[in-house]
């Protein structure tokens, strides 16, 4: 029986203690100094998300966020990565103020781990069907690479293995948007080196040579023989019209840029999470449906509506100007229908705020909002597994005042 979900912060911790209680992804429990490195790492990224949004470890995102970090040091041990959280912690707010985008910037920082629990969520309902069906086509994808490196799993079954997969996907998937913001940058001012990037200078500084030097360290992995086109994705950049490059640079980042043997199991992990970061913006529907990790990234996130704040700036006269916050969606309440369910997003309905919605740059219209989500509805039809969910819809608004506002 399906049963109705509010997904919502409180909605995100429960989903993600589970996956924080993994056993670590490592050939052996991390030595207690070690640990304690993780520690101040993870304090250090939380500190700075408190200063910079002004919070503090009451606010449900501070819990957020810790738990996160706790997953990708701890339960991925993927300690570099933490790094990268840092800076996309450090950047966010340039990102809100001067980051060129078709509407708004939006967070970067807590949006991946919402969109962690719902792929987690979608994973493990219904008995866990969707899991079972995703562990049964990697396992067969990756048969001929993990015996002809004899990977060893540890005594851990593929459900397992694409559980670590999801989480590394899930949380990381935007983990190179100061990438982004740098390239776009970089091109205003007429100079921009995308490869500088991702591995070191001066090898970056070689053009083409670098290029090959990247794609060169996946030579004989699972990832290049996807072929999708890295090389050809890599000599797109920076260029404007390939929107995401925070996609590849992230995917590639943390696969061919790691200290980690692909050829082991922890490597096999990245492989699998890099893929699906690459392709989760194709333009191509088949491109996405193609991969059912990649699949489930773009249902993940493009269903996570909830709490994403951007940055306003109005004026103040007689002079100067006051900067705050402000979110679209306050929860989605996902109400059984049929096989499925029907998506009830709560938006925020203050007059003030709704004011701001209307006018460009974001001018919110049904329409805009209506495009993207039939695209969600036709991908979630494409894979069994995945529940029904009808989200493009006028009664899918609420409450009713938000659509009369707009529409009026």
């Amino acid at each position: 029986m399906i049963e109705q979900e509010t997904l919502n912060d409180d909605f995100v911790l429960r989903q993600l203690t589970p996956a924080a209680d993994l056993p670590e992804l490592s050939s052996a429990p991390l030595p207690r100094k070690e640990h304690a490195l993780l520690d101040e790492q993870i304090e250090k990224c939380v500190k700075l998300f408190k200063h910079h949004r002004g919070a503090t470890d009451l606010d449900r995102e501070v819990r957020l966020l810790r738990r996160g970090l706790d997953i990708v040091g701890k339960t991925l041990a993927f300690e570099g990565a933490l790094e990268l959280f840092e800076r996309v912690i450090e950047s966010d707010w340039l990102a809100h103020v001067g980051l060129l985008k078709d509407k708004r910037y939006r967070d970067h920082i807590t949006h991946p781990l919402r969109v962690t629990a719902i792929g987690w969520w979608l994973l493990h309902r219904e008995n866990a069907h969707l899991l079972a069906e995703m562990a049964k086509h990697y396992e067969g994808a990756t048969r001929t690479y993990v015996g002809k490196h004899g990977i060893n799993f540890g005594g851990r079954g593929w459900t397992a293995v694409v559980e670590y997969a999801w989480l590394a996907c899930g949380l990381l998937h935007d983990s190179a948007y100061p990438f982004e913001y740098h390239l776009r940058i970089g091109a205003r001012l007429g100079a921009s080196d995308a490869l500088r990037l991702i591995i070191p200078p001066p090898e970056s500084y070689r053009g083409r040579g670098a290029a090959r030097k990247v794609v060169l360290r996946l030579a004989d992995s699972w990832l290049q023989a996807q072929r999708l086109g890295l090389s050809r994705r890599l000599a797109a950049l920076p260029d404007q019209g390939f929107k995401h490059s925070h996609a590849l640079l992230g995917g590639l980042l943390h696969a061919a840029v790691t200290r980690d043997a692909l050829p082991s199991l922890r490597g096999l992990v990245r492989q699998l999470a890099a893929r699906a970061i690459v392709t989760h913006h194709d333009v191509e529907d088949s491109a996405i449906a193609s991969d059912p990790l990649a699949h489930l990234l773009f249902v993940a996130d493009n269903l996570q509506f909830w709490g994403r704040p951007f940055v306003h700036t109005s004026e103040l006269p007689p002079g100067g100007h006051v900067v705050r916050t402000l979110v679209e969606c306050e929860c989605v309440e996902m109400e059984p229908r049929a096989d499925g369910y029907i998506a009830r997003l709560v938006m925020n309905a203050k007059e003030e705020d709704m004011t701001i919605l209307k006018a460009p740059p974001y001018a919110w219209t049904f329409d805009a909002f209506q495009k993207p989500n039939q695209r969600l509805q036709a991908l979630l039809a494409a894979r069994g597994g995945l529940p029904k969910i009808e989200i493009s819809l006028k009664e899918c608004i609420r409450p009713a005042e938000f659509l009369a506002f707009m529409e009026r």
